[in-house]
């Protein structure tokens, strides 16, 4: 199972090289975590702090073309990052869909130009306010989740991050309680519709206003496998304490 807790940031559209290079740098000085670390960064900074970042640190990408190459301007593909050994890349985030229309159909084809290239996806995933309010999650969860996956799928790999859209930048976060029943409800429905050994190799993240205040009680829960943290990664004092809450429940599920 998934005893490894997964910590992963994503710094969005923030930071400018040099303050990307320092806070790697902070990082890098503290004990080699227990749990799992990763940092989705802007494209232009994937390459150098790469080359910087200690090897327990996986830097990720935020974004990949659906297509694999061609005439198309101003992407980058996973083809791309594989050549640069960037190993994991964000994929529909809720702010991909909401503010650049991408629909099921591209982030299906996103995946599968991850899965040909050794790219490993953070599926993102969640439902919208209206849509929480008029009890329709599990159906807007379910069509995200059989819109892009099959069992065809049984023997790739892939994380997952559960990020409700009314709570991504609000302050507002879902209960641990509603956090852990979306996250048993998405493993169950990995469990029945892909296999069952591919539900329990599946890190489950909950990524809505994730922050040092509720990550231990989120992190704690038997379907919460670590988080996608927004603005509480910027800031490289707020992602160490992250970390180390991280490194206590990885302990405590060893």
């Amino acid at each position: 199972m998934n005893v490894k807790t997964l910590v992963a940031g994503n710094w969005k559209m923030n930071k400018t090289l040099d303050e990307s290079i320092s806070f790697i740098e902070a990082l890098s000085h503290i004990p080699v975590p227990q749990c799992e670390v990763l940092l989705a960064v802007p494209f232009i900074y994937l390459k150098p702090l790469q080359d910087i970042a200690p090897k327990w640190l996986t830097i990720a990408a935020q974004n990949i073309s659906d297509k694999e190459q061609g005439a198309y301007t101003g992407e980058i593909s996973a083809k791309m990052l594989q050549s640069i050994s960037i190993k994991s890349t964000l994929i529909g985030h809720s702010e991909r869909r909401q503010y650049y229309g991408e629909t099921n159909a591209v982030i299906k084809e996103k995946l599968q130009q991850a899965f040909q290239n050794a790219v490993m996806p953070i599926l993102c995933i969640g439902e919208t306010l209206d849509e929480r309010k008029n009890n329709l999650t599990e159906h807007v969860i379910e069509n995200q989740l059989a819109s892009v996956l099959t069992k065809a799928d049984a023997n790739k790999s892939l994380h997952i991050a559960y990020e409700p859209v009314w709570a991504i930048g609000t302050g507002e976060t879902a209960t641990k309680e509603q956090a852990e029943a979306m996250h048993h409800f998405i493993y169950n429905w990995l469990k029945e519709n892909i296999s069952e050994t591919f539900a329990q190799q599946t890190k489950i993240l909950y990524g809505g206003s994730c922050n040092t205040q509720n990550a231990e009680e989120l992190f704690s829960m038997p379907h919460i496998h670590g988080g996608l943290v927004g603005g509480a990664s910027l800031d490289v004092d707020s992602f160490k304490l992250l970390i180390e809450i991280g490194n206590t429940i990885t302990n405590k599920n060893n």
